[in-house]
């Protein structure tokens, strides 16, 4: 259940969301601006950072559940999907 991912490299998903984000605006900007810082926030947590507190449906991932490391590993794959 979640977003097709195939382009994420290249433009936001915000099609086929479980749960439209409220601050799409923001979100957008914060992707045009950094793509890495981005992914890290709404990785880390999408609640909070993208949509007021309202769940989103993207679980968080602390970093006691995700390594900073593991994080970066993860958005680089991210960012290489690109059809």
């Amino acid at each position: 259940m979640g977003p097709n991912l195939q382009n994420i490299g290249n433009a936001l998903v915000t099609t086929g969301l479980p749960t439209p984000p409220s601050g799409l605006s923001k979100m957008q900007a914060d992707y045009a601006k950094d793509k890495k810082n981005f992914f890290t926030q709404w990785i880390r947590d999408s609640t909070a950072t993208y949509n007021g507190g309202t769940a989103t449906g993207m679980p968080a991932f602390p970093a006691s559940d995700l390594p900073d490391d593991q994080l970066q590993a993860l958005i680089t794959f991210l960012l290489t999907q690109k059809k």
